[in-house]
């Protein structure tokens, strides 16, 4: 199992995977690990901790840590729009 979520920190991604353990160790069965790199740095993470997992779902996995990424970066600034035409003339 793969749980991909955004970081407690505000930047970066945590990464929890389950390993194979017991069904007697159930709170040691998890492993988390925090990616605080820019978008290629965890696409190539995710990409290798999904080597061995069928295609769709590493491509969903890499879909999902580079939007987390992306929505933590800054926003663009929307330049405005210059008339053209007779709006420009009239200006």
């Amino acid at each position: 199992t793969l749980n991909i979520t955004a970081a407690a920190k505000g930047k970066g991604v945590t990464v929890i995977t389950k390993k194979q353990t017991p069904l007697s160790k159930t709170t040691t069965a998890s492993l988390s690990v925090t990616f605080p790199t820019g978008v290629r740095g965890v696409a190539k993470k995710v990409k290798n901790i999904t080597k061995f997992y069928r295609n769709d779902l590493q491509k969903a996995a890499l879909a999902r840590a580079s939007r987390i990424i992306s929505a933590q970066g800054p926003k663009k600034t929307v330049n405005a729009r210059r008339p053209r035409g007779k709006k420009a003339v009239s200006a």
